[in-house]
This record gives C-alpha cells, structure tokens and sequence, in this order.
C-alpha cells in the first residue's frame, strides 16, 4: 500500500488540513505534482519544509516512486542537513527557507520546488516501496536517519473514515519526528481534520490558537497530541 492509496478511499471533498490561511482537501492532494512525477522513480530526495499543507500532497506524489525521502525538521542546521544529504547520496534536496538555501554548499541540487525538481531529472529507474527517513531525536549525540515504511509507520493507527471524519486533530510536534508523523498519519488516513498552526509558534501560541479554534468551531471530538 502506497499513502495514495488510503487518501483515494476518502470522499471527494474531505478536508484533511486546516491551517491559518489554508484547507487543503483531499482531491487537490491527490491531483498535484502528477506531471513528470515518474522522472524521479528510484530517487533520493532530502526534503526540508516548514509547511505541513505544502508536504503532505509532496510526499503522497514520492511514496511508491522515489526509492526513499528524508523528512528533516526545517529547523535543523544548513551544517546537519549538509551532512544528511552527503552520507545518504541523496541526489536533491527541497528547502523553504531562504537563510538555509543559501548556506547550502557543495551538496545535491537545491529547489523551492517539486514540479521544478522533477522536471531536472530524467531516471530511468523502476518505482519501488518507498523508504521514508526521520531523524532521532538526538539527544545522545548527532541526530541519524533512522528508515521506515509506510507500513511500519500506521501500525498501530485506527483506519475508520467514517467515524475519522467527525475528528479534528491539532498538531503541536514537529511533524517530521516519529510521533508527529505518526499523528500526520493517523489523521490524514482516517479522513480527519488536522489543525495546523505555524510551525514557528511557540508552544503557547499554538494552544491559544487551538483555543480559539475550538470556540469558533463546531467540534465533535477534538484532540491534540501534547508534547
């Protein structure tokens, strides 16, 4: 199973993300980055955004075409995404951040991009089960690339869309760290609204905006994912 796939059995005009500025349903996950998609079978993209509703039609294009991404937090260093890219040969990296993009030297090309990315290769590779990587926490010395499979990753998640639909998530990990994609997973799948503030927020700003949320909003079930 590919993450398209799941994404394809929820209705039509399913809301998955909401963010300050953003609902990004469903369909328009799905019907982005379909040209040249298939350049980058078997491809290694490092991939470094800020923006949740911005990554999530991304990495439903990539899994079952790249042989593997990394999702590394946009808050990491230009030195250790550097690194990343060198000792996992990763062939380009996906950067939002302007400061980050400029500081990166001598590594894989670099773009804004994924239509622009794809549109510089041109593999010849078969598409295979994705490898998705995610960093340690690294707590006990330099954060490593620890692989997944989608698989590996929704174990242990709950896949009802029916009831998934009447349940809004809100988000306060960093989504690139094993529990944060796991609650990125677990409501996107199920066909729930996921309440994403920006990733810059404090810890505070975040749950005030939840707060505000939920008291301009008709909820059923509310949940939110504390660090």
């Amino acid at each position: 199973m590919i993450l398209r796939d799941s994404l394809e059995k929820l209705q039509n005009s399913s809301i998955l993300i909401l963010s300050a500025n953003k609902k990004l349903y469903r369909d328009e996950i799905l019907t982005l980055y379909k040209k040249n998609i298939n350049r980058l079978a078997g491809a290694r993209i490092l991939i470094c955004l800020s923006d949740i509703s911005v990554v999530l039609p991304i990495i439903t294009a990539l899994d079952g075409i790249v042989e593997a991404f990394a999702l590394i937090s946009p808050t990491a260093s230009s030195k250790l995404i550097s690194s990343f890219a060198i000792s996992g040969n990763f062939e380009a990296i996906l950067c939002d951040d302007s400061k980050t993009f400029s500081e990166l030297k001598n590594v894989p090309p670099v773009f804004h991009d994924l239509d622009k990315l794809a549109a510089s290769f041109t593999s010849h590779k078969i598409p295979k089960e994705t490898r998705w990587l995610i960093t340690t926490s690294g707590t006990t010395g330099e954060p490593k690339l620890v692989s997944h499979t989608l698989m590996s990753l929704i174990r242990t998640t709950k896949i009802d869309p029916e009831r998934g639909a009447n349940v809004r998530w809100g988000m306060l990990y960093d989504y690139t760290r094993f529990a944060g994609l796991q609650v990125l997973l677990q409501s996107v799948i199920s066909g729930s609204k996921l309440i994403v503030p920006p990733f810059e927020d404090s810890l505070d700003e975040k749950i005030k905006k939840f707060r505000n949320f939920f008291t301009s909003k008709k909820l059923l079930i509310f949940r939110v994912k504390a660090l």
